[in-house]
């Protein structure tokens, strides 16, 4: 695969991109070929191999598990069927995976992960459970578009460009990715880790990851977003999981009794959080300080106006 450098979706990198209300999104928009490489060829052979060992390992699971079914029936008479470990067929979201075509198309997708996430190697131990093929292009709009306009606090925007140049995300944006792709003849998948490799560093409270992948054009985009909170605290009610928006970081105490950063605001210095654990130090070894003296007042008056 190629990465195709455009500076239409530059414009969508920029509207992905922003800070509001203490909530930091980052987010991106990458479109490559699907014409293969030497390394594709290696990576696809890699994948192969990866995916036999996998297969390997649910046959013997299945064997052993078909083993201890047939004693416990023996055992208890019965004859009420049981589940079957899944797996046996290759079954995946891109079809099975005996069948080179959707083996490839699996391959796109961690080939641009790896593109994308270069510090990860996602033909590690594959995972294609992790993906799933979209029913419709206008659930893929939708979830994507309350996402990012919800962090930008906005229902609709048209995709304008602000007075500072910058742009926000709307119905703009996914015409210049359609001007690409032709997004209403793509296939599109959504990757959905139960543990995501990306958030070991920064942990997320939201992240979408979209990829469109047109065969009759050979291109795949790859287009994502992700919610970081600024606050050094994140406490349990910073992020209503319910809702999917963020509270605000005033409350002094959380779910499990530890002091959360509170927010003050002072004329001429503007927004600052203070931890509350330090602030209460602070106040208590001020009352610890012993009444000053008229004679001595003057000599201490340093000493006072640092703790009040």
């Amino acid at each position: 695969m190629k990465y195709m450098p455009l500076r239409n979706f530059d414009i969508v990198d920029a509207a992905l991109n922003f800070e509001n209300d203490g909530v930091i999104i980052e987010g991106g928009c990458d479109l490559f070929t699907c014409k293969a490489t030497k390394d594709d060829k290696k990576l696809e052979f890699k994948l192969e191999n990866e995916l036999d060992e996998e297969y390997q390992r649910s046959l013997r699971l299945a064997v052993a598990f078909a083993q201890s079914e047939t004693v416990r029936r023996s055992s208890r008479n019965s004859r009420h069927s049981h589940p079957v470990p899944p797996n046996l067929a290759r079954a995946s979201p891109f079809g099975p995976l005996s069948v080179r075509a959707n083996r490839r198309k699996f391959g796109y997708m961690l080939s641009t992960l790896n593109a994308c996430h270069p510090d990860h190697d996602f033909f590690k131990a594959p995972k294609p459970y992790e993906f799933s093929k979209e029913r419709t292009l206008d659930d893929v709009v939708n979830a994507f578009d309350d996402k990012i306009l919800g962090a930008h606090g906005m229902q609709f925007q048209s995709g304008i460009q602000t007075p500072g140049g910058s742009f926000l995300w709307g119905i703009k944006m996914w015409r210049i990715i359609d001007s690409e792709m032709d997004i209403e003849n793509c296939d599109i998948y959504s990757w959905n880790p139960k543990e995501n490799p990306l958030d070991d560093f920064e942990p997320s409270f939201w992240s979408l990851h979209y990829f469109f992948h047109n065969k009759s054009k050979k291109r795949v985009t790859y287009l994502r977003a992700r919610a970081l909170k600024t606050c050094y605290d994140w406490g349990p009610d910073v992020y209503n999981t319910s809702s999917g928006y963020f509270a605000d970081c005033d409350s002094t105490d959380n779910d499990s009794g530890e002091a959360s950063p509170i927010r003050i605001q002072e004329e001429g210095i503007g927004e600052t959080f203070v931890d509350v654990e330090l602030l209460e130090d602070i106040i208590k070894r001020s009352r610890s300080i012993p009444p000053l003296t008229a004679d001595a007042s003057d000599s201490h008056s340093d000493v006072d106006n640092h703790w009040i």
